[in-house]
Formats: C-alpha cells, sequence, structure tokens
C-alpha cells in the first residue's frame, strides 16, 4: 500500500532499493512499473512474494532497466528472465541468484541483453 502511493508520487523515481521488504508483493511492483517508468535500477532481492507477475510488469513498462536484483525471489523463474531479455535488452546488472531461473533464462539475457557484464 505504502509503497503503491509511493509510486504514484514520485513518478520521476530512477532507482529503487527494496531489499529484504518482505510484505512487497507483485502489486506493489506493478503499481511502480506502471508510475516510475524511468526507473532503471531496481534492488528487489529478498522480496520472497514477487512472482514472475511483477517481473512482467516492469519487463513491459521499464524498459530501460540497466540493473535489477531479484536474489531469493524464489517466485521468479525462467518466465520473468524470459520477459526481462525480450524488453529490456539495455540490462547490463542481472541478479538471479537463489530464484528459479535456470539455464534457459540466463542464457536468454546473455544472447538478447549485449551490455550485460554481470549475471548470476
Amino acid at each position: 500500500m505504502v509503497l503503491s502511493a509511493l509510486a504514484k508520487k514520485c513518478d520521476s523515481l530512477t532507482s529503487v532499493k527494496l531489499t529484504a521488504c518482505s510484505m512487497v508483493t507483485d502489486d506493489a511492483i506493478i503499481a511502480l512499473a506502471t508510475h516510475c517508468r524511468q526507473l532503471n535500477s531496481i534492488d528487489m532481492s529478498f522480496c520472497y512474494e514477487v512472482s514472475n507477475f511483477g517481473v512482467s510488469s516492469l519487463a513491459a513498462k521499464c524498459t530501460g532497466l540497466a540493473n535489477i536484483n531479484l536474489s531469493f525471489c524464489s517466485k521468479v523463474s525462467d518466465k520473468g528472465a524470459l520477459l526481462l531479455a525480450e524488453n529490456c535488452t539495455g540490462l547490463n546488472r542481472v541478479n538471479v541468484s537463489n530464484t528459479s531461473v535456470g539455464e534457459t533464462g540466463i542464457s536468454a539475457l546473455r544472447a538478447k541483453c549485449k551490455e550485460l557484464t554481470t549475471s548470476h
């Protein structure tokens, strides 16, 4: 709820760190993606409730993302990584450690995101 209100008021946000905000859900990420389309960096590590649904909204609406940390978001899988690879080709840092992203998702990110320097 608070994150949704923040997103509506701060539509020029370019970076947000939500590390270990265990109450952050897909709905909050969707609100961020909808209102903060200039996001280029987002850290959602340890946001256990974020899934492919929230990531898909980021991928569709925040195509300028350069940095995304999804570590320990176990509900994120290859599906989310594939959407990021297709829509956010300027990504240069991606952390998908301790998620459900496998070799398929990582390979897609490496193939589509030519500026990618770090991926786990």
